[in-house]
């Protein structure tokens, strides 16, 4: 990758970009941190839950093809 310096600032404008980013991603003020993290907290459980589903039907599944297969060996 080829990088081209500004004379004004000698930051390569990717990284001038991506910092620029960054800022306006932080939170403003105290309540929008709070906002962020209820928000990063509710987007992690509700993966936690979709994962623990998963399981479960794994689980399910598993349990059935067993019995199917003890009744029927020929499966």
């Amino acid at each position: 990758m080829c990088y081209f310096f500004s004379a004004s600032s000698g930051t390569p404008p990717l990284q001038r970009d991506l910092s620029s980013e960054i800022e306006q991603a932080r939170p403003q003020t105290s309540g929008e941190e709070e906002l962020q993290l209820q928000l990063a907290l509710a987007m992690s459980r509700e993966e936690a839950d979709e994962k623990k589903k998963m399981e479960r039907s794994d689980d399910v599944r598993l349990q059935m093809a067993l019995s199917a297969s003890q009744t029927d060996p020929q499966v």
